[in-house]
């Protein structure tokens, strides 16, 4: 048999079917009925092996296996594999997302295929000899998968026997080559799934047996150091003497922790304890010995240490006591010690830091900076500091909307791409205002929100909102720059209904109106603004109050710039803002990236004859006599209604159901993403009236850019208020956690985000919190030990 293992290249493997020709077999059938489908690309990140990196198939941009909006059917995942990527490159496949309702379990061999003459290893013959389920060769060709019926309680994954199985969590990539002799239908796997289970078991006994030999032998007073990994590694060393003590002394507390469910094998001297006592539906028992102590009911269920335990972990596991100082106090008692014995201080402080050390991955840093896991050997990626910027794919917008994004970076000193973008939707969204509607007959009214850090840049793209105005000889389109009251807003909009706001400290402008201490007046201004934006080509009934008799706006139109930085922003919103639509009729767009001051690359900052031609051509698309009532107070202008073009509205209405999909009781996503479709198509009619102001048509390709645009922008308004928006005093330090490593590019040091922080939380408050946020999995804990010695260092990553 050729060797397993060897270097794989895409382009030379034969294909005995496409991801578009699929044989029509009862197991494709059904995953094919799923809406669970991605589409997928090999992509070289300097690894061993080429990743395999999944896309939506909505639009082409990166899916998440925990994101169902990022899903799609089969159909339009081999939709999208056909139409490529929009950096021009191909996609390989398409693949199904194992989830929590499917019923499905996926089941990996890895490199036990020869790609040349099919032989298979001995593990995966006789996995296709008991012939349980659908299998298929994977994409390599030097693999197999397997779907099964049913799903497993845990992940299992061991790569150096190349076995995995999943039940969530991951995605399938579906090829389609059935493997001969096996069922062509979804089938339970019970055996086969026993089998592979029986081969870890054996795997991680030879591991076991090998650290048994390597472990120490017992110091001269008669205390056995543990065999197996402590989660106290690292910590104080009285946790580990007491470790070490229980591990010697074993009848002074298995028997009172477990009572008669505690067998003793005078043989080995060990206790064996039977998972049917300890009350759970486990195959295998848990093994206490004086050498270390071992789990066998969760070792081969994807268990992070193989099922090894220390004698304080049971403790807190079965016993009553749930902290490690508890439980290593309980494990004193029982051996008639007391905790000094072992080296205990009262009140070491140390409580937080045992606490955070039992969620910590240890790390190896080579000299070269690759981080891999200390147990596995993975090689571990680190966050991508770019990740929540826009992508490189919705960088460049066709048309005007993307030449005035160029020229609004080219005459900056620091220029932000995604803010120029989010003006230059401002500034045609608001030249096309009470004049030209959408297909779904939207208006082109937006609140774009530019935040930035301070000195960033953000300043230069508002000012180009107001240039660009005065280039189109449209400044009596321009609005204030503040509002101080409802009725100011009102009386703005009667003698102004299409209109541009360009506001700094947009931040500011929001705490105040959204203040307990606001007056009404001053409170009633964001129901003013969320039904104006939703007033397209609409009359707007204005309130009544003292003095001043309700009126009727005809088709108001007013667009927003503003700009903060995202913690003013943020910290403006209260509660009810959360759930009362302000954040989701905001297009916010958000930037933590600090460009270097450099000298403009254009040296002349006024606009070209080319793009003020092209400003000008939107409003006098319909002549000067429609021009004149764009801002006619008391009459609404004939309006022109852009239509769809192939396959856009089909696209549109996909968009919808992903939305209801989304927001379908989930209050909280409705905050965010409730009003995305609306804003997508909004986008989408100004690029097209940017491509072609005379005979403006929303493209296939232009709604899709929208679309990719909008979900950015809700991902990262959800991401930002997650991250700022707090209802407690933990929470908020949580926060600060969170956005402190984000700004730091994703991944810091302990010591960095001390002083980050500048001290204001005390170092053990910071473990606290750290554990608690590593607990809901929102952070990764790293131990990283240079690979060549020296001192390990804490380091935080975002999950």
């Amino acid at each position: 048999m050729a060797k397993i293992g060897f270097l794989f290249d895409p382009s030379t493997v034969s294909r005995p079917c496409e991801y578009g020709d699929f044989p029509d077999l009862p197991a494709i059938r059904s995953m094919q009925a799923k809406r669970q489908w991605v589409v997928w690309r090999y992509e070289d990140h300097g690894k061993p092996k080429l990743d395999k990196v999944p896309y939506q198939p909505s639009t082409g941009f990166g899916a998440s296996v925990s994101r169902p909006h990022n899903w799609g059917t089969y159909d339009q995942a081999v939709a999208r594999a056909h139409r490529g990527h929009s950096d021009g490159g191909t996609f390989n496949g398409v693949g199904l997302v194992l989830a929590e309702q499917d019923g499905f379990t996926g089941i990996d061999l890895d490199n036990c295929r020869d790609p040349h003459t099919g032989e298979l290893s001995p593990l995966a013959q006789e996995v296709v000899n008991l012939a349980e389920t659908y299998c298929e060769v994977t994409p390599s060709e030097t693999g197999l998968r397997l779907i099964a019926e049913g799903k497993i309680p845990a992940a299992l994954k061991r790569d150096p026997i190349g076995v995995e199985m999943y039940g969530k969590g991951r995605y399938l990539t579906i090829t389609g080559w059935h493997v001969e002799g096996t069922p062509t239908e979804i089938r339970p796997a019970e055996k086969t799934i026993a089998l592979l289970r029986a081969a870890v078991e054996r795997f991680d006994a030879e591991i076991a047996a090998k650290r048994a030999v390597e472990a120490p032998k017992p110091s001269g007073d008669g205390m056995a150091s543990a065999a197996l990994p402590t989660r106290e590694e690292g910590g104080s060393p009285y946790f580990r003497n007491v470790n070490s003590a229980a591990l010697a002394n074993l009848s002074a507390w298995v028997p009172a922790l477990f009572g008669s469910s505690a067998r003793f094998q005078p043989g080995t001297q060990a206790y064996r304890v039977s998972s049917r006592s300890l009350g759970r539906q486990l195959e295998e028992d848990l093994s206490i010995a004086p050498n270390g102590i071992r789990d066998w009911g969760v070792a081969d269920m994807g268990d992070a240490r193989l099922g090894a335990r220390t004698p304080i972990d049971l403790v807190m596991q079965f016993g009553e006591e749930r902290e490690p100082i508890g439980a290593a106090g309980w494990l004193c008692r029982q051996m008639g010690r007391t905790p000094e014995n072992f080296g205990w201080q009262a009140d070491d402080g140390r409580g937080a830091v045992i606490a955070e050390a039992l969620l910590t991955r240890n790390v190896i840093e080579a000299p070269d900076g690759t981080l891999a896991d200390a147990e596995t050997g993975e090689v571990l990626d680190t966050p991508d500091p770019n990740a929540g910027e826009l992508p490189r794919e919705l960088e460049k917008p066709p048309g005007l909307i993307g030449a005035l994004a160029d020229f609004i970076c080219d005459t900056s000193r620091r220029p932000q791409r995604a803010l120029a973008i989010g003006a230059a939707l401002t500034i045609v969204g608001t030249l096309a205002g009470r004049h030209i509607a959408g297909p779904t007959g939207s208006g082109t009214h937006l609140y774009v929100v530019g935040l930035a850090p301070t000195g960033a840049g953000k300043d230069h793209a508002l000012q180009q909102v107001l240039a660009a105005m005065a280039a189109a000889e449209c400044t009596h389109f321009i609005g204030p720059g503040q509002f101080i009251s409802m009725p100011a807003v009102i009386n703005f909009l009667s003698r102004a209904p299409l209109s541009v706001c360009a506001m700094d400290e947009f931040g500011s402008f929001l705490k105040r109106i959204n203040s307990r201490k606001a007056s009404s007046f001053e409170g009633a201004i964001s129901g003013v603004l969320r039904t104006a934006w939703g007033s397209s080509f609409k009359p707007m009934p204005t309130p009544e109050w003292a003095g001043k008799s309700a009126q009727v706006i005809l088709a108001p139109a007013l667009s927003i710039y503003g700009v903060s930085t995202a913690e003013e922003f943020y910290g403006a919103m209260e509660g009810g803002d959360t759930s009362n639509g302000v954040l989701n009729r905001l297009l916010v767009v958000e930037t933590r990236k600090r460009p270097k001051d450099r000298s403009p690359r254009l040296d002349d900052p006024s606009f070209p004859a080319a793009l003020v031609a092209a400003l000008k051509a939107v409003p006098n698309r319909a002549g000067p006599m429609v021009f004149g009532q764009l801002q006619t107070p008391d009459h609404a202008p004939p309006v022109y209604r852009v239509p769809w073009g192939p396959g856009a509205q089909a696209e549109f209405s996909e968009l919808v159901e992903e939305i209801n999909d989304l927001c379908d009781g989930d209050v909280m996503a409705q905050a965010f993403y409730a009003r995305v479709a609306e804003t997508t198509v909004r986008i989408a009619t100004i690029l097209a009236i940017g491509c072609d102001a005379s005979r403006p048509v929303v493209t296939l390709d232009a709604l899709r850019w929208a679309r990719g645009f909008a979900m950015w922008c809700a991902r990262n308004l959800q991401r930002g208020g997650t991250e700022h928006i707090a209802d407690s005093e933990n929470q908020s330090t949580a926060n600060a956690v969170r956005r402190a490593i984000r700004e730091a590019g994703g991944r810091m040091k302990h010591r960095d985000l001390l002083r980050r922080l500048n001290h204001r939380v005390k170092n053990r408050d910071l473990h606290e919190v750290i554990r608690s946020l590593a607990e809901a999995e929102h952070v990764l804990v790293e131990k990283v030990t240079p690979e060549k010695g020296g001192p390990p260092t804490l380091w935080y990553s975002l999950l």
